[in-house]
């Protein structure tokens, strides 16, 4: 991880505080991206059918023949069990 931080990224001293400004390009890029394209962001609720959204929005980008296309940027907050002591 080091070598990947200081050689690959640049950064002058490798900690775990990179990882986060990685992380926030990263987002700010995918944002960025979806906004120049059109495509819509939906932040789901945790009782949402995330695929019920988004079965209109896949269904009309294979009817106008986007086989591989984005049609949505979903945003949801999912709860994860960790082990504490």
């Amino acid at each position: 991880m080091c070598n990947f931080l200081h050689h690959q990224r640049g950064f002058p001293i490798p900690s775990s505080a990179a990882f986060g400004k990685i992380g926030d390009a990263y987002v700010k890029d995918i944002h960025r991206y979806v906004e120049a394209q059109g495509v819509p962001v939906v932040h789901f609720e945790r009782s949402d059918k995330k695929e019920e959204i988004a079965r209109p929005l896949i269904e009309a980008a294979a009817r106008e023949g986007g086989m591989a296309k984005v049609v949505l940027l979903g945003i949801a907050q999912e709860k994860a069990s960790a082990w504490c002591s």
